[in-house]
């Protein structure tokens, strides 16, 4: 481990560790209870450095030893395997098929949803949840949302996103109950899309 890693690594995480992470896994809940819907997160004391702290947190919170992670490139540049480790245990995972979750930088890889694991027929839990880290909401082309959570449909506050990925966001949900959770992280907020939620971008 390098200087810059073992230096990342020992950054703080919560300051409450125990009542922030409750906070931040309840906010998960709620944004996957409630496809689309912004929430606010307790982000840590410190986290690695262009890393949202909204990607931090959650992983924080729900990652530990049996759950291995895998990174794109730009995460692993900025030691966000290292300091989770310090921190919660969790593996990294050498392949996407392994990984219960993903953290991914959709703007930088076309195929950011490609590669892992969908559930299968008898165990469809057994999916990845992936985190896709935005510059913000509300900037991208809009979208309307429909499924469990949603009074009829409800209009999300999108990121940027390019067509690769909302084609395949939308073709995720065709795959229901297998698929992806989708948790879209910026600054201290996330919003989430489960794989039960139909999606038509406008």
């Amino acid at each position: 481990m390098t200087g810059m890693t073992m230096a990342v690594a020992s950054q703080r995480g919560f300051d409450s560790p125990v009542d922030d992470s409750q906070q931040v896994f309840r906010g998960v809940l709620e944004a996957l209870s409630r496809p689309g819907s912004l929430q606010q997160l307790v982000v840590p004391v410190e986290f690695p450095g262009e890393v949202s702290g909204a990607t931090a947190a959650v992983l924080l919170a729900l990652a530990d030893y049996s759950t291995p992670i895998w990174f794109d490139d730009r995460f692993v540049a900025r030691g966000l395997p290292e300091y989770l480790k310090f921190h919660t245990g969790a593996p990294v995972a050498e392949q996407r098929s392994a990984a219960v979750f993903g953290v991914v930088d959709p703007t930088a890889d076309g195929n950011a949803l490609d590669g892992f694991a969908l559930g299968t027929a008898e165990y469809p839990d057994r999916s990845a949840t992936l985190i896709l880290e935005v510059p913000g909401f509300g900037t991208g082309q809009p979208a309307v949302l429909e499924g469990p959570g949603i009074d009829g449909t409800t209009r999300f506050a999108a990121p940027v996103l390019s067509p690769v990925i909302w084609t395949a966001l939308q073709a995720n949900s065709c795959l229901f109950p297998l698929g992806l959770d989708i948790i879209f992280t910026a600054g201290d907020q996330i919003a989430a899309i489960p794989r039960s939620t139909k999606i038509e971008v406008l």
